[in-house]
């Protein structure tokens, strides 16, 4: 694959970002579509008290605020790749453990509340992780390439949600571990 040098598709000149970028983009729509049905289980659950959903999103997005100044000493620390490997499984457990729990009708609030910070917790160490990743010069290229997936994954939950109306929030759950990067770590070298 020929790039130029100074292009905005340079990073795709790196292996590890051409097997990436695709597995981000679906790990993106995955990680929407949870946000999304997480947040209406908590609406049923409270018969639509938004305190508790304000809760529930504070909880899942405070580890991004604390665990995001630790997530680079992790990442020296460690081996990257099963550092990747175990945030992915770690996010994806806790999706699974939610779906579950919905599915057999056993999901309580706290449940929620408990997993969306299990959740924070990957997605917060991930991010620092992927931001280690790639070279200084790469990062406005990223940014540039990141909106579009943003856009993508924003029309794809819009046409799921006028589509796919028969779909339950525990099936949200249970397929968002599925959309994550867990299978493509393998191929990467970091």
């Amino acid at each position: 694959m020929s790039v130029k040098e100074d292009g905005n598709w340079r990073s795709f000149r790196h292996r590890n970002y051409r097997i990436l970028f695709p597995a981000n983009t679906v790990s993106n729509i995955g990680s929407w579509a949870q946000r999304i049905a997480q947040d209406w289980l908590v609406l049923e659950l409270t018969n639509n008290n938004g305190t508790y959903l304000g809760l529930v999103t504070a909880v899942q997005f405070a580890p991004v605020l604390f665990f995001s100044l630790h997530g680079g000493k992790l990442a020296d620390r460690f081996n990257k790749r099963k550092v990747l490997v175990l945030t992915n499984i770690l996010g994806g457990s806790a999706s699974l453990g939610l779906g579950a729990l919905v599915i057999t009708e056993h999901i309580q609030l706290w449940h929620v509340f408990v997993l969306a910070a299990v959740l924070g917790i990957s997605t917060a160490i991930l991010a620092v992780l992927l931001s280690i990743l790639y070279q200084k010069q790469e990062r406005p290229t990223l940014s540039r390439l990141y909106f579009p997936v943003f856009t993508i994954t924003i029309l794809v939950l819009f046409l799921a949600g006028h589509l796919g109306g028969s779909l339950t929030h525990g099936s949200d759950f249970l397929t968002a571990p599925f959309d994550k990067k867990e299978e493509k770590t393998e191929e990467v070298d970091l």
